[in-house]
């Protein structure tokens, strides 16, 4: 892989070189086996995105990624094994579900309120062996996070959530920074780990924008860092997602957290030339009607493929189609020519968007060497899981 080229020298990817529909990787022997609509996951190309995250770190303890993609302990011990020691999570089951696998440290990303205060305090008290954290960019949350700390008699991590310019979540200033600072103070079962900054606008950048607009944000993080370590001490920097990846990772000091590059997605692999990796994990349908010659209903609707998008999948191998319906149950294509699929014809599809289309399945079916290995369960698609 080379990631040495600048963003002048990258056209976006064509999509049919992410299919790579040619070699019919992503075909199933049993297929015939499996109920529609169902996501397929390849392990062996899930380790080869492994190992490429951690060539484009350079140490595998230079990243912490993000389990919201795959929402699977499965993958997450396959990381383990690789030598990454660090996750972020979305949501508390998420954390739960990676905390089980054992690992150094699991940061709740999604600045917890209500019973979820408590709640990461339970799981603290679970697994002693983890360092349990949270993002945090309210006092508020600063003291209720230490009162249920103290009640589960643990010790919760936390980081300064700060905001590159996303406007989601996070502060920006040195005041806003000191008031957190000296709320933390006062708690006697919370640490300061580091800070947390997501781009996530940077997904939305041409590869031209991209390089600029995350030295930007270094010109401003890096002074207020700077004063953040003066008054608490040495403090680690979480950055970044997948798009900025590359950018982020030719700072030591980073650690950067993506998430999407475990499986992969037609969105950012068009999008983002700088990164390189393979796509993992496939859905497999079924034709439900033929409402005309080139007309096809399949069986993915709503219900199984995220529909965020205005481009929501690529066919194996046909290019081109356009969407004419997309329903809880159905999805109807107007195909680039006619064609003689018959209800029951079986078809593989890449989603544009993978983390939620994940988020719609109770399991994945598992292919090496184009055989059916088993099933994973996508236990963290549920928002709670029992401790």
């Amino acid at each position: 892989m080379n990631f040495s080229a600048t963003p002048s020298e990258l056209p976006l990817r064509p999509v049919e070189e992410l299919l790579d529909a040619s070699s019919r990787w992503y075909e199933v022997a049993q297929v015939h086996e499996i109920p529609t609509p169902a996501l397929l996951v390849f392990p062996q190309r899930v380790q080869e995105n492994i190992r490429r995250m951690i060539q484009m770190a350079q140490d595998p303890k230079r990243l912490v990624p993000h389990v919201k993609t795959h929402k699977c302990s499965q993958v997450v011990q396959m990381q383990l094994a690789a030598g990454i020691r660090r996750f972020k999570a979305a949501t508390v089951a998420e954390a739960e579900m990676t905390a089980r696998c054992g690992p150094d440290e699991v940061i709740l990303a999604t600045q917890p309120v209500g019973p979820h205060v408590l709640r990461l305090a339970q799981l603290a008290q679970r697994y002693p062996q983890v360092q349990v954290s949270a993002v945090v960019d309210h006092p508020q949350v600063v003291e209720q996070l230490g009162q249920a700390a103290a009640k589960q008699e643990v010790r919760l991590g936390v980081y300064w959530d700060l905001d590159p310019g996303l406007g989601r979540t996070g502060v920006r200033t040195w005041q806003q920074v000191l008031q957190l600072q000296e709320a933390l103070e006062r708690q006697k079962c919370l640490h300061l780990r580091g800070v947390h900054v997501y781009d996530g606008q940077m997904g939305k950048l041409s590869p031209q924008q991209r390089e600029p607009a995350v030295e930007q944000i270094w010109q401003w993080l890096t002074p207020l860092v700077a004063r953040l370590q003066a008054r608490a001490g040495k403090v680690e920097i979480v950055v970044g997602g997948s798009p900025s990846f590359p950018y982020h990772a030719r700072r030591e000091q980073a650690l950067c957290s993506p998430g999407t590059t475990l499986y992969w997605d037609l969105n950012y692999g068009h999008r983002v030339p700088e990164v390189d990796f393979l796509l993992a994990a496939v859905l497999v349908t079924r034709v439900l009607s033929r409402p005309g010659p080139d007309v096809v209903t399949l069986d993915l609707g709503t219900k199984a493929l995220c529909p965020d998008l205005p481009r929501r999948l690529e066919l194996f191998p046909t290019l081109g189609t356009e969407m004419l319906l997309h329903n809880e149950e159905h999805l109807v294509l107007h195909m680039p020519q006619p064609c003689d699929w018959e209800p029951g014809q079986v078809v593989y599809a890449a989603p544009y968007h993978i983390c939620p289309t994940v988020a719609l399945h109770d399991e994945v079916w598992v292919v090496e060497g184009g055989q059916v290995q088993g099933r994973w369960p996508v236990e963290a698609r549920r928002r709670r899981l029992e401790l």
